[in-house]
Formats: C-alpha cells, structure tokens, sequence
C-alpha cells in the first residue's frame, strides 16, 4: 500500500536484476498492472505529437522522434508479457519483438540526432501508476484472453489469428497477451504464437497510422508511418527468415 502510493508520483522507475528471483502470481500481476500504466502513458504519444507538430512546425522532426521512440514500449511490454508467463514463450517472440524494438530506437535517435528537443521545453509531469486504470487494463486482457481462447476451441486456429489481428486495431497487448496465454498452455504451437502477436502488431500499427494523419496531417503522418512500417518490417524479418530462407 505505501510503497505503490510513493510509486505513484515517482519520477522515474528503475527495475533491475528481475530474472534473479522467481515472481509469485500475485507479484507478476501486481508488477504487470504497474508497467501496464507506464504503457498506457506512452501509447496515446503518437496523437498529442501530432497536434503539438502541428502547433509548432520547427519542432515537428522532434514529434515524429517521440512518436517512433512510444513504439519501444510497444515491443518491451509484449516481452515482458511474455517472460511472465513462460521462457517458452519469451524464446518464441523474442526475435521478433528484439528486432522491432531495436529498429524504433535506431529511428528515434537519427531523429533526435538530426533535431535535438530545445533545452528549455516544459516537461509534462504525472502519476507513474493509477490502479483504477490498471486494474481496467487488466480486466480488457482478461477478457480478450477468455474470447480468443473460446474462439480457438470453436473455430480452431484461424479464428484465433482472425480475433487478434482484429484486436490488435485497439491494443497490441490485451489481444497478444491472449495468444500468448493459449501458447503457453499448451493450446496453439510456436508457429501460431508468432503469427498472432505479428498481426495484432501490425493492426495496431495501422491503428498509429491513421491516428498520426489525423493529428498531424501528412507532414506528420507520412515520417511516422515510414517509420512504424520499417518497425513492422522488422519484427516479421525473423519469422519470415525461418519460414522461407532458415
């Protein structure tokens, strides 16, 4: 209780050497709805980018930076999903999700190279953890989970492809989060896994697509979306290297 009070106005949160000590299911949760925050905070960058580029044309190259850089959080929190359900599934989307998050940092800081943000910009301040909000994320990934995993005992392997490409035009992670948990019960194989986290990453990144144009206009959008499609490129360069080359 106290501690999760001084987490909520922390300015930073540092988290290290998690793999040493083995997560009780209540802590993974507890953990879990912690970063679910840290995410939700960064998902909504791409829009108030776009308006803010729009505002101020001389800091748009800096805008469409912080909108590449709100797609590492994308790659890190589907990975961390995944350690906390099992290594099995972590060897599984790693390649992917690795190459993707390694593609947006790379974008955002040639960004910030070629654009460095003014040194006397505001800083925006908040909470780092809101339970109410956690706790609404958590029951959306409960409920995604429960749906995929009724569709895959009615409809088989397509239809669980088919849910989370579809969920993933609202959120990556209740819709990954779902296949991930099928996978690690044993319901679907390696193969569906990464398929379905693939396409609920890609949906959500059209999702970014239209919500860059819109907040920004094309000026905007068209460097987010090369960048978001470069992103996308890469995390489904492992998986179509074992497919068609390994």
């Amino acid at each position: 209780g106290q501690i999760a009070h001084r987490l909520m106005y922390a300015d930073m949160l540092i988290l290290d050497e998690l793999g040493y000590l083995p997560f009780s299911q209540a802590g993974g949760a507890l953990l879990f709805h912690l970063l679910s925050k840290l995410y939700e905070h960064t998902s909504v960058v791409i829009t108030p980018m776009g308006a803010r580029a729009r505002r101020h044309p001389e800091l748009r190259t800096a805008c469409v930076a912080g909108a590449w850089f709100s797609t590492v959080s994308t790659a890190l929190m589907l990975l961390l999903i995944a350690a906390l359900l099992s290594s099995t599934v972590l060897r599984a989307l790693a390649p992917a999700m690795g190459s993707a998050l390694l593609m947006a940092l790379l974008l955002g800081l040639a960004a910030l190279r070629h654009h460095p943000l003014p040194a006397g910009e505001d800083r925006a301040r908040g909470r780092a953890f809101s339970l109410r909000q956690a706790m609404g994320l958590a029951l959306l990934f409960s409920g995604m989970a429960a749906a995929v995993a009724w569709l895959q005992g009615l409809l088989g392997v397509l239809a669980t492809l088919a849910a989370a490409a579809l969920a993933g035009f609202a959120d990556t992670h209740s819709a990954g989060a779902a296949v991930m948990g099928l996978a690690a019960r044993g319901e679907i194989g390696a193969a569906t896994l990464q398929l379905g986290v693939l396409l609920a990453f890609s949906t959500n990144s059209v999702s970014k697509v239209i919500a860059a144009y819109v907040a920004g206009g094309a000026r905007y959008g068209t460097p987010v979306s090369a960048g978001l499609l470069l992103v996308t490129l890469a995390a489904w360069t492992p998986w179509a290297w074992v497919r068609w080359v390994g």
